[in-house]
């Protein structure tokens, strides 16, 4: 009913904590109501912690429906009566929706907005006998994630095949009254965003076997290509964003691909030479005009992407080499940070099309995670320089 934590932080009275300050966050409910009233709304019934947290651990559901009652009531207050023409949706994410299963209800007319695990695999679909509710049922998705175990936002690692996939699990379980996408940083993610409201719009005109043309229309639409080098393109979207998505970027470190087994690390540095091969070939063959808008949409996530993976496992080489005292070990060192200084030279050319149009969209931290928050600045893990005797 209010944008918490950022309002109850400027507009709150006291602790967000209803058993003891009950009727102060039931006046910043009511004022946001009062002021969303004029507008089209969709309020969000129920109450969880601050900050993106669970109410407590363990949350007494008589406490949690006595929440939902007052809503409703500060509802009445404002709109009238007829509080079940109110569009309002419960959103059963993370520990909510054990509440659920725990036996908490919501009037019926209130939407079930079911969830993915933040990581594109939704939890939960409604059951038969879950799917007679006036209020109906949606999802809540999420392309982009800022939380435990690690954020995901910097570049795009959603692939448009699952994410068809698991929404049409959603119509075929009727969970299309309301469909909410956590994009995040818009930039990175147009394509996945303008396809997931297509969807959304008519879930009818796709299907398994023409899923794939969508990417080779969106090309044509875009750049103005022909259908064989469209082609090409829907092969290098669809290999970006399976490679992505196997590990997201800012998950990856210098040994998630091993270095001495199978020629692992050697055959996914492989991989993302002949993408960039690729990409570039079809980049450098468009007109100047088609040039900027190729390279956000798919040249520089391609590039972005490659000098990423080459530039951990060439850190993880140098470690190996350095505990096996080869010589080799400086070459990777100097090697590294040439692909460090990379990856900001790949941010800097973007930000400076079209004369700065797309300035600081790039701008998001990916490299350097110790936790799941992202790090302040980009960094690099220690590289080892044997000619010195220390680590930089």
């Amino acid at each position: 009913m209010r944008s918490t934590p950022n309002e109850w932080d400027l507009y709150g009275n006291g602790t967000w904590d209803y058993t003891v300050n009950a009727d102060n966050i039931k006046a910043y409910w009511l004022a946001g109501t009062q002021r969303a009233k004029p507008y089209e709304s969709v309020y969000t019934v129920g109450m969880r912690g601050f900050g993106d947290l669970p109410l407590a651990q363990t949350t007494d559901i008589s406490l949690l429906e006595q929440v939902l009652s007052d809503q409703t009531n500060i509802l009445e207050s404002v709109y009238g009566d007829n509080v079940a023409a109110i569009p309002q949706i419960w959103c059963l994410y993370k520990e909510v929706e054990g509440y659920y299963d725990a036996g908490m209800t919501a009037p019926d007319y209130v939407t079930l907005l079911w969830t993915d695990d933040n990581w594109g695999n939704i939890r939960r679909l409604p059951l038969a006998s879950e799917r007679n509710r006036t209020g109906g049922a949606g999802i809540y998705y999420h392309i982009d994630y800022v939380g435990s175990p690690r954020d995901f936002k910097w570049i795009t690692s959603s692939q448009i095949s699952k994410i068809y996939e698991q929404m049409s699990l959603a119509v075929d379980r009727e969970a299309n009254r309301l469909w909410i996408l956590n994009v995040g940083d818009l930039k990175p993610y147009e394509r996945e965003t303008e396809f997931f409201l297509t969807l959304g719009w008519n879930s009818t005109i796709w299907n398994p076997t023409t899923i794939e043309n969508y990417v080779s229309l969106w090309a044509q639409r875009e750049f103005a290509v022909s259908a064989p080098v469209a082609e090409t393109i829907v092969e290098i979207v669809g290999n970006l964003t399976q490679w992505n998505a196997r590990r997201k970027p800012e998950l990856l470190n210098s040994t998630t691909y091993s270095l001495v087994n199978y020629r692992e690390a050697e055959n996914v540095v492989a991989d993302w030479a002949n993408l960039e091969a690729a990409s570039t070939k079809i980049y450098n063959s468009l007109s100047e005009a088609y040039k900027p808008a190729f390279f956000q949409l798919i040249q520089h996530p391609v590039l972005a992407s490659a000098n990423v993976a080459n530039l951990l496992v060439t850190i993880g080489l140098n470690n190996l080499r350095a505990s096996q005292a080869r010589l080799s070990t400086n070459e990777l060192a100097d090697l590294a940070v040439t692909y460090f200084e990379g990856d900001y030279d790949l941010e800097e050319q973007y930000h400076t099309l079209l004369n700065g149009k797309w300035d600081h969209m790039m701008d998001q931290t990916h490299l350097g995670y110790y936790y799941w928050q992202q790090p302040m600045t980009n960094s690099s893990v220690p590289l080892t320089n044997r000619s010195r005797g220390w680590a930089d």
